[in-house]
């Protein structure tokens, strides 16, 4: 069952794209690791043949997962064809041929997941984030020795990227500029979360602002979007959803301070 919009954006903010890319590196690593380790173990008697030879050739298509999510962590972070290809020790072009369709589908399904959540057909794009990350921590913790460096409890959410206010403002005018194209008149379901997530970040800016002047304005901002979610969530309660014909929801503030 897809989770309503209030239940998706949690108090924590979303990943960056680096850290997105860097959460797929760090599972790679893990089914790497976990699939290793079988090899450890001697067969003993009765083995069957050809079953170790056939579990190494498969031991490739995990190190391949690993090396596609290290390169798109690496585009991600701004790293050049030509630098990539000149580690790899290969051409440009082979580079590119051989990577570049991992870092199309790494976006692509960023965007589509954006597309699916902004129009109330899927989830947040960050829903299942935490967990992944938690099981991390986890089999990391759990398979700590005694000479590894101590990371604490929690060294994958202690280290992974995520967005500051501002980037993620940036990422609320993205969702809701795909809400007002997909409907003429947006619903009040898919925008109230938006306008109430906008305000606890220009709270957040405001808290950390030496600026007076630049603090009266986040808080201006934040009352008008906290007010705006409260009028929008007055309508889900209210009136029914308005169709894609009737352009009856009142024009909502900008999200970024200063535009028109």
């Amino acid at each position: 069952m897809t989770e309503s919009p209030q239940q998706a954006i949690a108090d924590l903010a979303p990943l960056t794209e680096l850290g997105r890319a860097d959460l797929g590196v760090c599972e790679a690593a893990r089914e790497l690791a976990d699939f290793t380790r079988g090899f450890v173990i001697p067969p003993g008697p009765g083995r069957t043949q050809g079953y170790a030879l056939e579990d190494v050739l498969r031991l490739r298509s995990y190190a391949e997962d690993l090396v596609e999510a290290v390169v798109v962590a690496e585009r991600v972070y701004g790293t050049s064809w030509e630098d990539i290809a000149e580690v790899a020790e290969v051409a440009r072009s082979t580079a590119h041929a051989r990577w570049s369709a991992a870092e199309n589908r790494f976006k692509g399904a960023h965007q589509d997941a954006q597309l699916r959540y902004a129009v109330g057909t899927g989830p947040h794009p960050d829903h299942d984030a935490g967990e992944r990350i938690a099981r991390l921590d986890a089999w990391l913790v759990r398979h700590r020795e005694h000479l590894d460096p101590d990371h604490g409890p929690h060294p994958v959410a202690d280290r992974i990227a995520r967005m500051d206010p501002l980037a993620e403002i940036g990422e609320l005018i993205i969702l809701r500029g795909i809400v007002l194209d997909e409907f003429l008149s947006p619903p009040p379901e898919l925008m109230a979360p938006i306008a109430r997530r906008a305000a606890v970040l220009y709270d957040r800016l405001a808290a950390d602002e030496p600026s007076e002047a630049r603090r009266r304005e986040h808080r201006h901002t934040a009352d008008m979007q906290r007010a705006y979610a409260r009028e929008l969530e007055a309508q889900i309660h209210t009136a029914p959803t308005p169709s894609a014909t009737d352009d009856t929801t009142a024009p909502d503030p900008p999200l970024a301070e200063g535009a028109s």
